[in-house]
């Protein structure tokens, strides 16, 4: 919080950087042309849902307050270090642009993850959903990297979507909102 700030700071066409901590984003107006730098872990929370155009974690750990909204991000995340990660807790996430997970991990316990372009999950990343939802678009590619999930995961289908993995993949129910899984391997 800003001592002795009263009002509204106007990030949306701007930059956010932070170098550690716990920033509260409700004095904050954030949109698709705001990036979100971090040279620290930092925990956010916010009470509305918030928008970064560019989250660049920079081998940092983002995560969300227990209560806190959810974010946005328009713009493709690319996380290739292995020390980049981001905790949702039990805030929801939405990836509008298929993420770049090629290292790095990202975990919800409680959330909704929404990969609304899909997901190819790359051979040094880590997506845990354990104990939430999963929502994707098309693609489901957990042929590499590490994927957890849990009895009381959710999968829900944006569209007939193709799921892959080099291993068997778990989730107490599948909401198949009226579309098509097709396992893409034997495996699967």
């Amino acid at each position: 919080s800003w001592s002795g700030w009263q009002g509204t700071l106007d990030l949306s066409s701007g930059t956010l950087e932070s170098s550690g901590g716990t920033i509260n984003l409700n004095d904050f107006t954030t949109g698709t042309n705001t990036t979100f730098n971090l040279s620290g872990d930092t925990e956010i929370s916010s009470s509305n849902e918030i928008t970064f155009g560019t989250l660049e974690l920079g081998g940092n750990k983002l995560s969300f307050a227990e209560g806190s909204s959810g974010l946005t991000l328009p713009n493709t995340l690319v996380m290739s270090n292995s020390g980049s990660t981001i905790e949702t807790r039990s805030s929801n996430l939405t990836l509008s642009s298929a993420p770049q997970l090629d290292s790095g991990s990202l975990t919800s316990t409680g959330g909704v993850l929404s990969f609304d372009g899909g997901l190819t999950l790359g051979s040094g990343g880590a997506l845990d959903v354990t104990g939430s939802t999963l929502s994707v678009n098309e693609t489901l590619d957990l042929s590499t990297g590490t994927f957890s999930s849990s009895n009381s995961s959710v999968l829900k289908l944006q569209s007939a979507t193709t799921l892959s993995s080099s291993n068997p993949v778990s989730f107490g129910n599948v909401n198949f909102e009226g579309n098509v899984l097709t396992l893409g391997s034997s495996s699967t």
